[in-house]
Order: C-alpha cells, then structure tokens, then sequence
C-alpha cells in the first residue's frame, strides 16, 4: 500500500484536511488553494495541490498509461479511467489516425472512437479503428482528406 507521504509532498500532507473538505465542497482548485493560504498563512505550488485533489478523489495520475501499452497486450483496466458521463458500451478507445494530406502532401491527423463490450489488444483496438476509417470511407469518399497510414490508441474510458 501507498501512503501519503510518499506521493504528497509536505505542504499538501499538510493541509490534506482543508484539500479534503474542499473537494467535499465541489470547490475548485484555486478556491482549495485560497483556503489553505487563509488558514496557514501561505499556499502550496499548484502541482502540489492538483496532486493531493487526485489523491483525495481516487483519480489515477497515470491517465495516458494507455498509450505506452504494447500492441499485443490489454490495457490495464485498472488504468483506464472511469467515464464521467454515460457511453454506450463498456468501454470507449481514442485512436489518432495520422496520415497524408492528398491536396497539400502535409501530414494531417484526425481522432477516431471505438467502443466495445470487452476489453481488446492494442491491436485490436487499432485494427477496428482502420475498419471505421474504411467505412466512412464508403459511405462518404470525402469523409476524410487525406490517406490514413497510421493508427495509435491515444485514449480510454471505462463505463463508471
């Protein structure tokens, strides 16, 4: 198990009741910060304090995780955030299509959504993302302006 004093540093140890009773609140970052100079006469560094928030919240700092996981491998769903709002299925991959503009011959990108009832590979995730692309291609051949030859999962969300 972690503690706090290995991830916090010792402003934010500190004033962790205060970070907490305004995370209770609803209260935004600098309000938090606000409160602690009040009480203690000083603030602390924001990314102190936006570090003791995701604590307090049980917010995973390692959000972009996800796209250093290799092609063959599950993301960890533990890793993947919990939406904030409804999605349609279980989960929801972010793909960036990269490519080549056809008119100007610059390299252009655009995102890509995925969802499915499981949890896939990168690969798979990546593979489904090129057969979306193919598909908006048929249906609509100047959906997108240039020749995708990229595909990178950039994102996650996992229904809360």
């Amino acid at each position: 198990m972690v503690t706090v004093a290995g991830i916090l540093s010792i402003g934010a140890r500190s004033s962790i009741n205060i970070i907490t009773g305004g995370v209770a609140r609803g209260l935004p970052s600098l309000s938090i910060n606000a409160l602690i100079k009040q009480s203690t006469g000083s603030g602390i560094r924001r990314t102190d304090l936006l570090a003791a928030i995701r604590y307090v919240k049980g917010i995973s700092a390692s959000a972009d995780v996800i796209k250093y996981t290799r092609k063959g491998y599950l993301p960890d769903p533990s890793k993947i955030q919990a939406s904030k709002g409804p999605i349609l299925k279980d989960y929801s991959f972010t793909v960036k299509v990269e490519g080549t503009d056809q008119d100007t011959g610059d390299r252009v990108f655009s995102h890509v959504t995925v969802t499915a009832d499981r949890n896939m590979t990168v690969a798979q995730i990546e593979e489904q993302a090129g057969l979306a692309v193919e598909k908006a291609e048929e249906d609509n051949p100047s959906h997108l302006p240039f020749d995708a030859d990229s595909f990178t999962l950039v994102g996650a969300r996992r229904r809360a």
